[in-house]
Parts: C-alpha cells; structure tokens; sequence
C-alpha cells in the first residue's frame, strides 16, 4: 500500500475498469517494446572456488537468471580459468535457449588453474567493438580471484594492467556495462569496483550463500526494463494487461511450492495447466504463467522478503537512469514514466486516480517514502528522494498505484562516502556562542567554493538558519548560542555542482549539542598558614659529684665545689623554666595575630 499524506480517492470497480480499458485502447507506437538487451555471462571456475562456492550456488544462480530473462534479450554464457570455453552459444533467448541453459549449468566447477580474467573479457565480448546504436549491452563477471594468469607476479601485474588500459576502454566505446560480482573478500575488489564505476555497472560481493540469487536478480532488475507487482500479505493483483507472470518463489528447508489463481484452484509443480512453465530447484522455484487470469494471485509458500513477480506488459514504469555512483546524504530529483508500448499515458482519468511514490531501501534496512508529483509532460511523475546518510548499496523502488493495476520497477545504486564532515566544538554552555566546523575534502567539483546552510532546532531555536560558502578542500565554521538549556540539532547540507556537470545537494548526519547551565565557579579557599616550629630548650645536664678524698687538698676542693653546684642548679632550673614559659607565650600572641589577618 503506497504511503501518501493524502487518502485515496473512493472508485467503484466498475468505473475503474473503464479506466484501464481506455488504457488499453490508446493507440500503440510500431515498436513493441523498449530496446534489445544483450546480456553476456562470465564465470570463474579456478580450483578456490572449491573453497568460496563449496556447494556450487553458481549453477542455481545461472539457472535462474536464465529462466527470468525476457523474450527480447540475447544472451551467452562462458566460463574461464586458464582457458575460456562458451557454456551456452549466444543466441536469442527462447524456451529452448532456457532448456540449453539448465543443462549446461550443471558443467560448472572448479577444476582450472588459473584466473585469466581478461582473456575472458576479450573471448565474451567478440561482436562489441562498435557502437551499441540503440542495443543495451551487458556483462556479468563472476569471480573470487585475481588475475592470476602465471606463476610470475611480474606477468601478473602486466596482465591486470592490459585489463585497465586496453580492454576497459575498448568496453566504454561499445557502451557495455559490466556487473562484476565477487564471490570472496579476497577478490580484486579495487580491479572490480573500477570495472563497474568506469562503465556505469554496479558491484556486488555474495558473502552468504544466498547472496547470490538476490545479486543475480537485482543485475536483472538493473539491466532490463522489467517490471514487477507488490506482493502484500502473500498475494499480487494481476490486471489485464499483463501479457506473462515470472513468479519467483523461496522456500525454506525444502518447503513446498504452490499458488492459487483468481478462480480459487490451486496448482503445484505436479498439478498444473500445460502452458504454464515451472522450474523448481533448492531453493526457489520459477512459475511461468502465460496469458494470466485477471485478479488476486496467492502465494501459499511462507513469505520470503526476495520473492519477486515480474511481469511481461505493454503497459510499463520507466524509471529515468540513475547515476551508478551517489554520495551517503545526497538528494536528488527521480523521475519515472508510465507507458503503454512507447506511448505515454496521457488520459488524464487514469492519471488522477495514480498514486506514484519512490521507496528507498539501504542494504542495512533503512527505509523512506517519497512522493511522485505528476508533471506537465503527461505521462511523466517527479519528486525529490533523499539517500541513507551511510555508504553502501541502496535500491530505488518505483511505485505507480491505480485502481486496478499495479506497476513497479526497481534500481540500485552504490553510496559513496560523503566529502563533508561537520563536528561541534563547544562551548555548550547556554548564553555563550559555541562553534560548529564543517569540512569540505578535496572532490571534484566544478567550482572552487560550495554553499553551505546549517539549521538549528531546539529549546528557543524557532529553525534558526545559517547560509555562507564552504570551499573546496577547506573548512568553515559558523557560531551558535544555545538559547535555552535542552537538546539542540543542526540539519547540514551542502550545494555544488560535481565535475561532470550535475547538482548537488548532500545532506550530513545531524550535529547534536546538549545545552547545559555554565556552572558557577567558587573562588578558592585562602591558603593554609606554614606552621610554625617550635624549639624547645636544650637539657642542663648536671655532673655526677665527684667522690671527695678525705686525706688531701683536692678532696676538700671538690667538696667544695660540689656544695656551688647545689647551690646553682635550682637557680638555673628555674631560669629555664622561666624563659620557657616567656617563648610559649609569645608564640601563642603570634599565632593569634596570624589568625586575625
């Protein structure tokens, strides 16, 4: 259900078929469909993929890209590892090419030496050397390695450099498109990731074992026109001017397979009409309806988030290109039309009951909805989406909803990491301007200054808005007060025109600042007094009396002089203790007049 500000307008039934019967009445272009896809697939087969595909998805894979190719495409398949052998002769893609297909798969294995990825680039590309004149070109690379054509390192590095100076600029002239995906971390992931940017492709690495299948169907959906149905709660709306379903169906642990039509009858890989196709294999399966009852569909399996239907019809969304590469953050203007054949849908009854709108999805679940706007060119919707502010791969899925008929088509693209940081550096105190740093690295962009707008939300902010330049390579920063204590936020974005020529608009994560009260500052306490020492007085020590010699002079003398000492030490004891008590006191006086001042 498309997520709209708006309800939708009440239609009866009845009145909502006219509607698209008057769709189908619009008179139709000479040609039939959009332009023929040639699609090329290439595919390793060295001995370490025993290591990286021990169970051999490749050959799951390959069968069902395969079974979902439209009727218009050509297509081939070649494997390589020391040699290049075709797995599937070119040709157009009919019933019998996709029988041919499934068995040749199973010749998939890991047997070769060696990984000569550019001998495989040239054999799978003979009859590319000149311009596509209106042809989608496409190559699909599968790989786990290097190029790895010799035991000599030296001959390897000549050989990757030929890769890049030789065969890729050969692949740019004839407008092809490569899709490498690898199949290990431990693969040239620099090597691929230029193939795909140079040429316009997209790169993809399987690190689970259902990566794969997935991978497989986004080149698809990548590649081709194709468009699919939403399935809500299990079940899809066939409209009558499908002309063929491709149910692609995932189980879980084997489960079964079945679906039930508009009528009620159920119907399994057993119990079937004859015209309808169905090809099952762990762990999906691929139901080929042609000429489908008009009505709601179910899947009776569990649901699984890749489950797909697409859909062979006249009446089509197409998507305008999309740059393969967008910076994490960045804005930009989708665009898509509804056609019947060639011719846009100009009935202006159908268009004001369509419900248009763009879903983004990051690979890591972050989803956003944004409308579609009818424009003055009938036929045609527009409305600004904005990306995940993180890198990795997002896909675009359009949507166009009408009373009675569904149309959706999806496209990926890869984020890049954006070319600007902003940081806070405070102060965050309330009343007194902080300062917010936004930096621009050295990208290329057409001029040499950008314009930079930050807004503030917050306590008192009331969406306070900042505009100045930011120039390339350099920093800039801007001055905020918080005027509030709370949580404030600055929204950052940046305009400039890169150096091919197209607008910018990248927004960056927000900035978040936590107003607080600046805390009053206590003066300091006055320091503490030094103590003061105080000495005290040094012992009298008094000599033992000397024994008196009754017989002599010096007897008697030093009886005598004993009798002085008597005398003298109770005077000199209490002149000490005199003085004693005169120092304590004066000392005591002094600490008072410290404690005063």
């Amino acid at each position: 259900m498309i997520r709209h500000g708006q309800n939708h307008p009440v239609c009866a039934r009845f009145a909502a078929r006219l509607l698209l019967a008057a769709v189908l009445c619009l008179p139709l272009a000479e040609a039939t469909a959009a332009a023929a896809h040639d699609l090329r697939v290439v595919i390793d087969i060295s001995g370490s993929m025993k290591q990286t595909d021990p169970l051999n998805l490749r050959v799951p894979a390959l069968r069902l890209l395969s079974e979902l190719l439209p009727p218009d495409t050509e297509a081939g398949v070649w494997t390589f590892g020391q040699w290049v052998n075709m797995l599937v002769a070119h040709g157009e893609v009919t019933k019998k090419w996709k029988d041919l297909a499934r068995i040749e798969a199973a010749k998939i294995s890991s047997v070769a030496l060696f990984t000569d990825i550019g001998q495989a680039l040239q054999r799978a590309t003979r009859g590319w050397e000149g311009p596509a004149e209106g042809q989608r070109r496409s190559l699909i690379l599968l790989t786990d390695g290097h190029v790895d054509i010799d035991k000599n390192p030296e001959l390897n590095g000549r050989a990757r450099a030929q890769i890049l100076g030789v065969r890729l600029p050969a692949l740019i002239a004839a407008g092809v498109t490569l899709y490498p995906v690898g199949l290990s971390d431990n693969a040239d992931q620099e090597l691929l990731e230029t193939l795909a940017r140079e040429t316009g492709g997209l790169h993809q690495t399987a690190r689970r074992a259902d990566d794969l299948h997935r991978i497989f169907m986004n080149i698809l959906e990548q590649s081709t026109e194709v468009n699919t149905l939403p399935i809500v709660e299990g079940g899809f709306e066939v409209d009558a001017a499908i002309d063929e379903l491709n149910i692609v169906v995932f189980r879980n642990d084997g489960g079964r397979v079945a679906l039930r039509d508009p009528a009620g009858s159920e119907m399994t890989r057993d119990s079937r009409p004859r015209a309808v196709r169905w090809f099952e294999e762990n762990p999906y399966a691929v139901i080929t309806v042609p000429d489908p009852q008009e009505g709601r569909w179910q899947i009776l399996t569990e649901p699984h988030p890749d489950n797909r239907v697409f859909i062979i019809s006249r009446l089509q969304l197409l998507p305008e290109a999309l740059p393969d590469t967008l910076f994490a953050g960045e804005e930009l203007t989708l665009r898509a039309r509804l056609v019947d054949g060639e011719t846009p849908i100009e009935d202006t009854g159908v268009l004001q009951l369509l419900k248009t709108q763009a879903v983004i999805e990051h690979e890591q679940d972050a989803t956003s909805f944004w409308p579609l706007q009818p424009t003055d060119d009938p036929g045609n919707f527009q409305g600004n989406g904005r990306f995940a502010g993180r890198t990795g791969l997002s896909s675009i899925l359009f949507v166009a909803e009408g009373p009675t008929f569904h149309r959706s088509a999806r496209r990926l693209v890869t984020l890049a990491p954006s070319p600007f940081s902003a940081r806070w550096e405070g102060p965050s105190w309330v009343g007194k301007a902080g300062r917010i740093t936004l930096q621009a690295s050295s990208a290329d962009f057409a001029s040499d200054e950008l314009g930079l707008t930050v807004l503030w939300t917050g306590p008192g902010a009331a969406r306070h808005g900042s505009e100045t330049r930011l120039p390339v390579g350099g920093s800039q920063s801007l001055l905020f007060a918080p005027a509030q204590p709370g949580a404030y936020q600055a929204q950052v974005a940046v305009a400039g025109i890169s150096a091919d020529g197209r607008g910018l608009l990248i927004h960056l994560p927000p900035v978040s600042v936590d107003a607080v009260v600046e805390p009053e500052v206590s003066p300091p306490p006055p320091p503490e007094p030094e103590p003061v020492a105080v000495s005290e007085p040094a012992p009298i020590s008094v000599p033992a009396p000397r024994p008196v010699m009754a017989d002599g002079i010096e007897g008697r003398w030093w009886l005598g002089f004993g009798v002085i000492n008597l005398l003298l030490v109770p005077g000199a004891l209490y002149y000490a203790l005199r003085t004693r008590r005169r120092d304590t006191a004066a000392m005591a006086q002094r600490l008072e007049e410290l404690e005063a001042s």
